[in-house]
């Protein structure tokens, strides 16, 4: 959603030109003028709470009643102002044009006074803007300045606002930096202005900001403006419309920068304070809606996204035309979010009204949009020829204003290459899929794969790039496995991004070489985002010859080179960060290359219809298709989940004890686990001979699941004997999670910068104050640094049983209390200043790890601490993904204990521990042993120590065969109640490449 635009003043005329300067008034007319003054007052209370139709019946019966007067003509044209800005809120621009000009004239012709002369041509400037006639717009508000410079009449604050004005109609117009010199002007008045001014000047800035590729400073203007305007009580200068439209603003940033939560929260707020004022119906309040609807959609809230976008559209219809350009917003919105969710039939009816409102417009890019969406519904709903024909026309539309390989076109490509795959042309979808990865690889910063910010978006970049994997299967099956390899990697990166984004983010916050050069891609990446959304824009309202689209397409080229350099700096200097945060893709070779004697690595690939397997071991490399869908793979994980973890669904930790273990042998879903078995395991079965340890990437819900809880044949499991007998996966191989292949080349290519000198650094039971047993609280707000974040921490359940871990741990190696962080000592602070942390050789966090992704919006996992009194930018009781990679560690392991990968509804899930694996590994951590669902104390204890302690003859094997090892001396040795039960015993994760 773009930033909404500038609350411009439309100024009605509340008072009547005095007629007696020409005659006096007979008593009768002197009637009529106070009748229609009345009559004028209440339409303009109707106006301002978005009663258009209304108050424009009533501004027809004052033009009537005014009309009736000889010589009345000025009273006519304010009726006639008011008429027009009626019209315009309604959406009837042409009609709107028409009665402001004939108001403009009227004044003009009958010696109005200067203010509402500058108020006529400010309102014909916003209708003509409304219209896509920026210039026009700009040119007429020129005029309104330059009369307000000159006339005694003038205010001040009737300069600042159309100083205002006048510098969003020429950013609009496509001279942005331009629009920020005029409005730097009247920046130093700023402390001399009434606060409503300068809220208006202060909005200003941020749009401008935000539109110029800044948009830390756009946040920072917005808030300033929302400061300013706390303590302001709504009135004509700054109503509650414009109140609710800087907040729309601020959420809008925070969108596009992925905080969804925050900016939920802002549109929330922002809708209730219309509605409170009564302003149920107006255009502001859908725009609102809207940004609500986008960002729910992006959390994956797709109920919640449908019920604030349908409102959105009933007031469009309310308002406007249902042929009008917004309502066919109102109806791309609300057809995209039915698409998502699967009710094909309505998306497909909203998507048709879209594209045919779209279809008038002299927007070919929008259109473009509509139309894919629509061709998107029609393949759903088999009707693959008229989906193909839509989807090619979108193409062309684009084709025919936009610069070849620009990431709209690519998109398109890939769109018809998934149609002609439907349609069963797999050779036409081959071909289209090629065309569209060979721009997707040489624009891939462009295509979002570095700062993928939502669902919304992990889907759509994660399902084009997956047809490249569906079209080589079909038409090159044999030859094709490395370019399906390849592509494969690139769909995993997308949902990869979200912590590279927030890493690069942390790092272009300090002020060393490598901060200078992420700062640098971060900024230029920002402006070229920008300009790009400008050249679109600038497109809708001009002609292909304009000079200024050759200069935008310059600007374009010149950016991508300048990235370009930048990403090549930054790989030869600092390697390990672009790594990181640049993603690549490794071949089929090269992972053989790595692997020993006895190593596997697999990387399975789930799309909406089937999943793909890729398995390699040292001399071999093999790919096979399992029908299991993501959704039905979603749903196995979470049947399984919910014989796994004792505690049920909930958000993070709970403290366990013996207690939670019942008389009664535990349920397990066995049917499911040879299912998944099947699916997953046994089509890549051959080439598992004589491999001990396998290396997994996973993603989605698959990465929630421990793959050793697996049985490779039915049974049935009644007694504790029988689990302990059972065939798990588990008995053939150890697994160990790598958060891609790329980082599973570049781990092993590595060794730590120097040696340990501690053996033991741990963090245990922070101070929460929840109960034990409690479930923790949404924590959507805990990124905003604030204190009501550091509340939220506090607030979490208490582990009394990770002190109880970690000291049985510290004893068991020797480890002095002083170098153990428990209760209220253990806090973010204490992390990030610790030496013994720098130099443990194992480092144990016993505490709640927040899983980001599906979870309410979060946008950055973390681990939670003590939570301080004063929080500040350094220390509010969470140590985020971002942070924890600029520790320095040299550890062998890091263990995360009390961690729960399921969401708070049972969803499964492991991105988020996956970004926190990664960073940590970043870090230089080694291995690090990851706990997928509350653990037993006794369980725990008992796991981390026998993974730890190697016997003799175990030096040197991988670390996955040292938890393997723990796993299955807990199974068939185990002294704790239903040791065999795969809750008990399975609940860790080796991650890491060693």
């Amino acid at each position: 959603m773009k930033p909404f635009a500038l609350a411009v003043c439309l100024v009605l005329s509340t008072g009547l030109s005095n007629p007696t300067q020409a005659r006096d008034l007979t008593e009768a007319e002197g009637k009529i003028i106070t009748q229609a003054f009345n009559i004028a007052l209440k339409a303009n209370e109707l106006y301002y709470a978005g009663r258009y139709a209304e108050a424009e019946a009533l501004y027809h019966e004052t033009y009537a009643l005014n009309a009736s007067i000889p010589e009345n003509e000025l009273s006519m044209a304010s009726d006639l102002h008011n008429i027009a800005a009626t019209q315009a809120q309604q959406g009837r621009l042409v009609e709107a044009e028409e009665t402001a000009r004939r108001a403009l004239q009227m004044r003009l012709d009958h010696g109005g006074i200067d203010n509402v002369i500058i108020h006529s041509k400010a309102l014909l400037a916003t209708i003509l803007g409304d219209l896509n006639r920026f210039e026009e717009a700009r040119l007429l508000q020129q005029e309104a300045v330059e009369l307000t410079l000159n006339s005694p009449e003038a205010s001040k604050e009737d300069l600042i606002t159309n100083v205002t004005n006048l510098a969003y109609f020429t950013e609009q117009d496509g001279y942005v930096q331009n629009g920020i010199a005029i409005l730097n002007q009247v920046v130093p008045m700023l402390a001399e202005l009434p606060k409503h001014d300068t809220v208006r000047v202060l909005n200003a800035l941020g749009r401008l900001s935000s539109l110029n590729g800044d948009p830390q400073s756009a946040e920072t203007y917005y808030r300033q403006a929302l400061l300013q305007q706390g303590d302001m009580t709504p009135s004509p200068n700054w109503s509650t419309r414009d109140m609710a439209t800087v907040i729309g603003n601020l959420a809008a940033i925070l969108r596009g920068q992925g905080r969804f939560a925050e900016a939920r929260g802002l549109f929330l707020q922002a809708d209730s304070m219309l509605v409170g004022a009564g302003i149920t119906t107006s255009e502001v309040r859908a725009n609102i809606l809207d940004g609500l609807g986008e960002a729910l959609r992006a959390e994956g809230d797709l109920n919640g996204a449908f019920k604030a976008q349908r409102k959105s559209l009933d007031i469009r219809l309310a308002i406007f035309p249902e042929d009008h350009l917004k309502t066919g917003v109102s109806f791309s919105n609300l057809g995209l979010t039915l698409l998502q969710s699967g009710q094909v039939a309505e998306a497909t009816q909203a998507l048709e009204k879209a594209v045919a409102i779209q279809r008038q417009s002299d927007d070919p890019a929008r259109f473009a949009r509509a139309a894919l969406n629509l061709s998107a519904a029609r393949g759903a709903a088999n009707d693959f020829a008229g989906a193909i024909e839509l989807a090619a026309e979108a193409q062309t539309a684009l084709a025919t204003v936009l610069p070849p390989n620009h990431p709209e076109l690519i998109k398109a490509t890939f769109n018809r290459a998934w149609l002609h795959l439907g349609a069963g042309d797999a050779a036409t979808g081959a071909k289209l899929s090629d065309a569209a990865m060979q721009g997707f690889l040489s624009n891939r910063w462009q295509m979002d794969i570095e700062v993928t910010t939502g669902a919304e978006e992990l889907r759509d970049t994660r399902r084009q790039v997956l047809s490249s994997v569906v079209a080589t299967w079909e038409t090159d099956r044999d030859a094709g496995m490395n370019r399906a390899f390849g592509a494969a990697q690139w769909a995993q990166a997308s949902k990869a991004a979200h912590v590279a984004q927030r890493v690069a983010a942390r790092f272009a916050a300090g002020d060393d070489a490598l901060a200078a050069l992420a700062r640098q891609k971060q900024e230029l990446v920002n402006l070229w985002r920008a300009t790009d959304a400008q050249y679109i824009a600038l497109l809708t309202h001009t002609q292909q010859g304009d000079p200024r689209l050759a200069a935008f397409r310059e600007q374009l080229e010149q950016l991508s080179e300048q990235i370009a350099q930048t990403d090549r700096a930054l790989a030869a200097q600092f390697p390990d960060f672009a790594r990181l945060t640049q993603p690549r893709t490794v071949s089929v070779s090269e992972i053989q290359s790595s692997l020993a004697q006895g190593e596997a690595f697999f990387m399975p690939v789930s799309t909406p219809d089937e999943t793909y397997l890729f398995a390699m071991t040292a001399t071999t490399a093999t790919w096979a298709r399992s029908a299991l869908t993501d959704r039905e793979l979603d749903e196995a994980i979470r049947r399984l989940r919910a014989d796994l973890d004792p505690s049920g669904p909930s958000r993070a930790a709970q403290a366990l004890d013996e207690a939670f273990a019942g008389d009664a042998a535990p349920a397990f879903d066995t049917e499911t686990a040879h299912t998944l078995y099947q699916a997953l395991i046994a089509p890549i079965s051959d080439s598992l001979d004589g491999v001990e340890t396998v290396y997994v990437v996973k993603e989605g819900a698959l990465s929630g699941l421990p793959l050793a809880v697996l049985l490779d044949r039915p049974v049935t499991l009644e007694t504790d004997a029988d689990f302990q007998s059972a065939p798990w996966l588990i008995r053939r191989f150890g697994f160990a999670t790598v958060p891609s292949a790329a980082a599973f080349l570049a781990q092993r290519a590595t060794q730590p910068t120097r040696p340990p000198k501690v053996a033991l650094a741990g963090f245990a039971d922070p101070a929460f104050q929840g109960a034990p047993d409690a479930e923790t609280p949404q924590i959507a707000t805990l990124f905003t640094r604030s204190a009501n974040a550091a509340d939220e921490v506090r607030a979490l359940a208490r582990l009394p049983g990770t002190r109880r871990e970690l000291l049985g741990l510290a004893d068991a190696l020797d480890t002095p209390l002083d170098h153990l962080a428990l209760g209220a000592d253990a806090t973010e602070a204490a992390v990030k200043s610790s030496t013994r942390l720098r130099d443990a050789e194992i480092v144990v966090f016993a505490t709640h790890g927040l899983v980001a992704g599906d979870l309410s919006g979060l946008s950055e996992p973390a681990l939670a601490f003590s939570a301080p009194d004063q929080p500040d930018e350094t220390d509010n009781g969470l140590l985020t993904a971002s942070e924890a990679a600029r520790l320095d560690l040299v550890a062998d392991w890091v263990i995360l204990s009390a961690c729960n990968t399921a969401a708070s509804d049972g969803t499964p899930g492991g991105e988020g521990l996956s970004g926190l694996a990664s960073a940590f590994l970043f870090a230089g951590a080694q291995s690090l042993l990851v706990s997928h669902w509350p653990v037993r104390d006794d369980a725990a204890a008992r796991l981390t120590l026998a993974t730890l302690s190697a016997p003799p003859e175990a030096e040197g094997a991988a670390k996955a065969q040292h938890l393997r090892r723990a796993m299955l001396d807990m199974i068939d040795r185990g002294e704790i109640t239903h040791h065999a039960h795969p809750s008990v015993w399975a609940p860790f994760v080796v991650v890491g490449a060693r």
